[in-house]
């Protein structure tokens, strides 16, 4: 996708700096390509940008990031952690580990209205939130699926309460305290010709709030690849790495899962799935890493074929054609060389 100069640029980058950061300025319509899978021809085979370093998306629509400053936030740093787990689709138990600067405050349970009674108390408590749990794609909408109190008799149970993108920014409203959204959550980030970006929940995040960064998955994700992407994500952040450079440490942990646990079998293929949008290109979370600057690799559409091939039209169908790429790359991923439809229909995702 890059003109020769634009090549020629990226080398005598990457020779002048030990890690390779990309910023790429995108119009809308070309969100829904896996620009996480970029990598250099020159490359050994395997080696991808966002793993070795960061690729971080921009609206190439909106304001210049320069135009957008946040200063780093002094610690300790608190996200407001919502699990929903519903009865018809339960994920069991998962609590991310604190950290001397990163904490968590868990809503119990796990309801809409709890979330924003949360925000309610504490508007200038949380610098970020995680929502993990399911996502879904309908009606041109994205939708996060908080959970709802039901009542049968003496029994009591928690169900499906789905919530719209721009429901949930209505609930952030001018929070503008909040820096940070990490949606672990199957297609938060989708977006094609069906679905506008803006009415993605990613896309409803980034365009409709304060927010600095929002991270999502751009298809469906394996639960467990989800939770040793951010333990280990949280886990470069508390040593200081910038928020870009963390990701990649999480892109390794699920590269780095081992495939030999049944129930984990193809969890290391989910690496390329979360996605950074950001606002900024200022990536320090906390103060005391020493500043980075990032350069810009601009992607204009001039410089794009002026025919590309097509993608599948569902997030499905996009995670089926580059899990069966990703395979060309590893190898057979099980001694059996499953096909990728029944390799998705066992995997527990989110």
């Amino acid at each position: 996708l890059l003109t020769d100069a634009a090549r020629q640029q990226l080398q005598a980058y990457r020779e002048s700096v030990p890690t390779t950061r990309i910023a790429l300025h995108l119009p809308r319509r070309l969100y829904r390509f896996p620009w996480e899978l970029l990598r250099d021809p020159a490359d050994p085979q395997g080696r991808f940008l966002s793993v070795q370093g960061s690729v971080i998306r921009y609206d190439g629509e909106s304001q210049s990031p320069g135009d957008t400053l946040f200063q780093p936030q002094k610690p300790p740093i608190e996200f407001l952690f919502v699990l929903a787990s519903p009865e018809e689709q339960p994920i069991g138990q998962f609590e991310p580990l604190e950290k001397t600067w990163v904490k968590f405050s868990s809503v119990q349970p796990p309801t809409y209205d709890n979330f924003e009674r949360s925000l309610l108390r504490n508007p200038e408590r949380y610098y970020g939130m995680v929502f993990f749990g399911h996502g879904e794609v309908e009606d041109q909408h994205g939708s996060l699926i908080f959970v709802r109190e039901q009542r049968r008799r003496t029994f009591r149970s928690f169900v499906r309460d789905p919530k719209h993108g721009h429901v949930i920014c209505d609930c952030l409203g001018d929070r503008n305290a909040m820096r940070l959204a990490c949606i672990f959550a199957c297609e938060s980030a989708w977006a094609d010709h069906g679905l506008p970006f803006e009415q993605s929940v990613v896309g409803s995040l980034i365009s409709r709030t304060w927010l600095a960064f929002v991270i999502g998955a751009q298809t469906g994700i394996d639960r467990f690849a989800a939770q040793e992407f951010l333990d280990a994500a949280l886990d470069a952040l508390e040593q200081g790495v910038s928020l870009d450079l963390a990701l990649a440490c999480g892109r390794r942990a699920i590269r780095g899962i081992d495939h030999r646990e049944s129930s984990r079998k193809h969890s290391r293929l989910d690496w390329w799935i979360p996605v950074l949008y950001s606002t900024t290109d200022n990536f320090e979370i906390l103060p005391e890493e020493s500043r980075d600057i990032l350069p810009h690799t601009w992607t204009k559409e001039g410089t794009l074929p002026k025919e590309m091939s097509p993608l599948p039209r569902s997030p499905s169908g996009l995670r089926a054609l580059w899990q069966a790429f990703l395979r060309t790359l590893t190898g057979p991923i099980s001694p059996e060389r499953e096909s990728v439809r029944e390799m998705l229909a066992r995997k527990e995702k989110l």
